[in-house]
């Protein structure tokens, strides 16, 4: 009975998802893992997939520019467990300086990111940082850089909730997976 316990345990300490790296384009990519279990939080899942991403790049001599980061909130019960989303470039070294010499192409720190958000139900509530700002779906919303918590909720849906990083001057596509509540 013992026996049978520890290998249940080990059994779902171990069934996290990890889908390695998959292309989006030619030149980005995106990694997403989902732990087995609310022990471990999102943090320590977003570390590790920056790590494989930054790895990935170094195997090809490059450096790893990260374009969005989307990590899933507490409370991790009933399936909604830690789980992170890297979408990143690999570029040559000499890329990653934001501020160089001479003329050298620099971004405004005031420059906005822009954010497409998308729902698999049409019409539902758009919230980001605790204010409505729509209806799905929003083609464009420019945001400060920096992380955000974005909420879409539509009646008779569970509330989808995520911590979204928007980067400065990029675009990224937010798209909400809303799932029938249970009667």
């Amino acid at each position: 009975m013992k026996r049978t316990r520890a290998f249940v345990l080990l059994l779902l300490v171990g069934c996290g998802t990890n889908t390695g790296v998959q292309p989006l384009t030619n030149d980005t990519f995106k990694i997403f893992k989902q732990g087995s279990t609310g022990l471990v939080g999102s943090d320590k899942i977003k570390s590790d997939v920056e790590l494989q991403a930054s790895q990935y790049c170094a195997g090809k001599g490059k450096s790893m520019q990260v374009l969005n980061v989307i990590t899933g909130q507490p409370p991790y019960i009933f399936g909604n467990f830690p789980k992170a989303e890297i979408q990143f470039k690999c570029v040559d070294p000499g890329e990653l300086r934001l501020i160089g010499a001479d003329g050298e192409r620099r971004v405004s720190p005031a420059s906005p990111g822009e954010v497409a958000i998308l729902s698999n139900i049409p019409n539902a509530d758009i919230s980001i940082d605790g204010k409505f700002i729509g209806n799905a779906p929003i083609t464009a919303v420019k945001l400060t850089p920096g992380a955000h918590i974005f909420e879409v909720a539509a009646k008779g849906y569970a509330v989808w909730k995520r911590e979204v990083t928007v980067v400065q001057g990029s675009v990224t596509r937010v798209v909400a997976e809303l799932e029938p509540v249970k009667p």
